[in-house]
């Protein structure tokens, strides 16, 4: 019986760096989680401003007769805000992307809408002052609204299902099909996908020889979690080994 200050070593590693390493893997989960919850939140904002957007077309097309022709300082604005908004919109988008953040993600939804939103300004305001027809800007504006209430309900879909656990059945497919792939594994009894923020996080039962070694397990763990990130961008992977000819409740 080891002692207290012994290590038990599990595949070389102390059993103490193990539980470490675990405790690690679970708060940066639990911080995606709460990503996902704040960019829920965005989204609904979103919508929010969508609808106001919409109201304020459509006030606008039953009202064309006071509507002012704007001059060609606005043109001017709509330029500068386009570029500004364009550099915060890449920033986001590429961090948000190598980090797999859902709220720099999110962020970036937000700003391209805002760059709509400033390009159709200077296109209806350009329409409207050398043309002089009042209601382009009104249509703009059902446009742009329209847009982000699309993108808006999109990304309140995307965090509803993934706070609810849903995953597509077929990507699980393709993932036991890959991992099938390995002569190793005999059958998959189970697999249970589901998102951690963006990440994406597999548990998978598979039934193996039961002449295989920890060692053996260990490396053919290590091999299909490898495979899974590279071809799917699976961030987290879990197996459960199995002995051939085990009944599987």
């Amino acid at each position: 019986i080891a002692s207290d200050q012994d290590e038990i070593r599990l595949i070389g590693f102390p059993v103490s760096d193990q539980n470490k390493i675990d405790n690690q893997k679970r708060i940066r989960l639990s911080r995606y989680r709460f990503e996902t919850i704040f960019t829920l939140v965005t989204s609904i904002l979103m919508i929010e401003i969508a609808l106001k957007i919409l109201t304020s077309g459509i006030q606008e097309l039953l009202n064309i007769k006071r509507q002012n022709i704007p001059n060609s300082i606005g043109i001017i604005g709509a330029i500068i805000s386009i570029f500004l908004i364009l550099v915060i919109y890449v920033f986001n988008y590429y961090n948000g992307k190598k980090y797999q953040s859902p709220s720099l993600i999110a962020a970036a939804q937000d700003s391209l809408g805002d760059i709509l939103i400033s390009f159709g300004t200077a296109i209806s305001i350009l329409i409207m002052w050398k043309l002089h027809i009042k209601w382009i800007g009104s249509i703009t504006t059902l446009i742009i609204g329209g847009y982000i209430i699309f993108s808006g309900f999109k990304i309140f879909l995307e965090s509803s299902l993934n706070l609810v656990g849903y995953f597509n059945p077929k990507k699980e497919k393709s993932y036991i099909k890959t991992i099938l792939n390995n002569k190793e594994i005999k059958s998959v009894e189970g697999i249970y996908t589901y998102y951690n923020g963006n990440l994406i996080t597999v548990e998978v039962e598979v039934t193996v020889s039961k002449f295989m070694t920890i060692e053996e397990s260990f490396i053919l763990s290590e091999k299909i979690e490898a495979e899974l990130n590279k071809r799917y961008h699976v961030s987290d992977t879990k197996i459960i080994f199995y002995p051939e000819r085990i009944t599987m409740d």
